[in-house]
């Protein structure tokens, strides 16, 4: 079996991998895919036939998240409601992704406490001594990057990445001031006339 091998020396896929490869990915919403824009150049016939229609609004913030998690949330769900992509079936994942960047928000101030503070170490801080006296990463830069990773692969969901939105504005990028996509226009905006037939 192609799970089977996860981890061995020869090589092989994990679990998830070996699933995802089965079966294939999760289909994206439909206005996240045209948001993306369209990159399998689907109809909207086809877009709008298989997408459950959710009416779009910002969810309750959970009352669980702390100061951070909820400066976030207010910031960021009247930018994702002008895009279309929050609905009250997001409520989790936006609060996960809120409770990611309260963590990530926390730690960093702290490492940064640490560094430059009063009575900071610098980078120094960033490293840990074993008790066998082995340098590691200190266990709260660890924990920083790990509320980061999980902050960032939220934020891909929905779509608050450069990377992840790189697909959705290629397409539809305005030109630079002065530039025109037009060749033609290019050609008849530089002063150049078209020959005349004689």
């Amino acid at each position: 079996m192609l799970f089977m091998t996860a981890g061995n020396r020869e090589g092989g896929v994990s679990p998830d991998r070996a699933l995802e490869l089965i079966m294939g990915r999760n289909r994206l919403p439909s206005n996240v895919h045209m948001l993306r824009g369209n990159p399998s150049k689907l109809s909207e016939g086809e877009l709008a036939g298989d997408s459950v229609r959710v009416p779009v609004q910002i969810p309750a913030c959970p009352s669980h998240l702390g100061p951070d998690a909820r400066a976030e949330w207010k910031r960021i769900t009247p930018h994702l409601m002008a895009a279309g992509i929050v609905t009250e079936l997001d409520r989790a994942a936006l609060a996960a992704y809120c409770q990611a960047w309260g963590e990530w928000s926390v730690l960093e101030r702290k490492v940064k406490e640490l560094m430059f503070g009063d009575g900071g170490r610098g980078a120094e801080a960033l490293i840990d001594v074993t008790p066998s006296g082995y340098k590691q990463v200190s266990a709260m830069a660890q924990a920083r990057d790990r509320a980061l990773d999980r902050m960032l692969r939220f934020a891909k969901e929905f779509g608050l990445t450069p990377a992840s939105r790189i697909a959705s504005t290629a397409g539809q990028q305005l030109p630079l001031p002065g530039v025109l996509d037009d060749p033609m226009e290019n050609f008849l905006s530089a002063g150049a006339s078209l020959p005349r037939a004689s």
